[in-house]
């Protein structure tokens, strides 16, 4: 196997913060594609819910956010053709905030808010590397676990504090969540539980909030 399937590069930097002199760079990554659609929802497939609702999460944003650079990791009818080349495209972007964005058919509204850990224990551990380094793939996630973390919690508490009545809000959730495999910026997956295909919007506001509290 090539050596660059195995090993992500990376300029190692502190990660950058809202209002440096750097936009900060936000990447929306909507589950499925071309090929694979995901859950069925209703009459419609979550891969086109997904980017409904992260096209519109962009435009809210932008609209709040001058300074802000927000992404998508796909456009319609896109097909992913390699295993990580979401992770790739948002290392080489060198992304601030990763948010990959997934639903789910459900009677109870629910958020479900996760991060990346593949060990509890070890994944805490300081990992210390030289400015400029290969990255292994498997520890990417390391660079930032703290953050990353701490980010996820409070995301969970913005929804909690204003949205509770709305949906349950689960989590965080340190899980070795597939979404999120080697991101070197601060990776975070939110699953919406709504009741049907249309129901994607209802959750937009909530979600933009949090994000908007999150970064500014």
């Amino acid at each position: 196997m090539p050596l660059i399937l195995i090993f992500v590069f990376a300029l190692v930097t502190t990660p950058l913060i809202a209002g440096s002199h750097k936009p900060f760079t936000v990447m929306l990554d909507p589950v499925g594609d071309a090929h694979d659609t995901g859950r069925t929802i209703g009459t419609s497939y979550e891969r086109g819910l997904t980017l409904q609702f992260c096209e519109q999460l962009k435009y809210m944003l932008e609209d709040q956010h001058q300074q802000l650079r927000v992404v998508l990791s796909r456009f319609p009818g896109e097909k992913i053709k390699e295993a990580f080349e979401r992770q790739n495209f948002s290392n080489r972007l060198q992304v601030d905030l990763h948010v990959a964005i997934s639903f789910y058919q459900t009677n109870d509204p629910a958020i479900f808010v996760f991060c990346y850990s593949a060990d509890a224990t070890t994944d805490a551990w300081p990992l210390h590397l030289p400015d400029l380094a290969f990255v292994p793939l498997e520890q990417a996630h390391r660079l930032h676990f703290a953050q990353t973390q701490h980010h996820a919690q409070q995301i969970v508490e913005t929804l909690r504090k204003k949205y509770s009545r709305q949906s349950t809000i689960n989590g965080p959730y340190a899980l070795p969540i597939a979404d999120l495999h080697g991101i070197i910026g601060h990776g975070i997956k939110i699953e919406i539980g709504i009741r049907d295909d249309i129901a994607w919007a209802d959750s937009l506001a909530c979600i933009t909030h949090a994000l908007e509290e999150l970064i500014s």
